[in-house]
């Protein structure tokens, strides 16, 4: 097991960097990723509740399975789909009057 994953983590990148040294020059030995968050070493993994890959230290990666914060980026995105949701309410309710 590699540091900071537990038996119920997923598996990151850290064989990659087995097979393919080259790629992972500037990230610490025992780390596969730097944190996209803080800049920390961590590893890559894929996101427990979304379609994307990412890297994250073992703080961070706690409060992504979590789901404790609830970042900028995650707002704008919820905004977005409201504001379409509302957008195209509009759009059939005028063609519905019309």
């Amino acid at each position: 097991m590699i540091d900071g994953q537990t038996e119920s983590s997923p598996t990151c990148y850290c064989e990659e960097r087995e097979k393919h040294p080259g790629g992972f020059l500037e990230i610490p030995e025992g780390y596969c990723g730097i944190c996209d968050v803080c800049g920390k070493p961590g590893h890559m993994r894929v996101h427990p509740r979304y379609a994307t890959t990412g890297a994250w230290c073992d703080e961070h990666w706690a409060d992504v399975v979590s789901g404790r914060r609830f970042g900028l980026h995650e707002l704008l995105w919820h905004i977005l789909v409201a504001l379409s949701i509302c957008a195209a309410a509009v759009y059939w309710i005028i063609q519905w009057v019309s």
